[in-house]
């Protein structure tokens, strides 16, 4: 699974430092919890009006995000520090 949604997507748009855990990586990652179940709620960020999931209930939750090794979420305490910053994709040849 880390394969298609970390490894090939930072592959395609050329990030050398992202799409797995290892030496020389920026071990951006998060701890994901498949059973957890929530449900959609409108909030600021999510306007009722916007989504037709609001009131449905899902599967998988983000517990904690990690980036640079550093904790930057946890689902408790939400927003523990904003230490991100903008990835410029690689060239592609039909850029050029």
């Amino acid at each position: 699974m880390s394969q298609w949604v970390s490894q090939v997507p930072a592959e395609i748009l050329g990030l050398k430092n992202k799409g797995s855990i290892s030496a020389g990586k920026d071990a951006d990652f998060v701890v994901w919890d498949p059973y957890q179940r929530f449900e959609v709620k409108s909030t600021e960020n999510i306007p009722s009006e916007m989504s037709p999931l609001i009131g449905e209930e899902l599967y998988g939750k983000v517990m904690r995000t990690y980036i640079r090794g550093k904790l930057a979420f946890n689902e408790n305490t939400r927003m523990i520090c904003a230490v991100g910053e903008v990835l410029r994709r690689a060239v592609w040849k039909s850029d050029e």
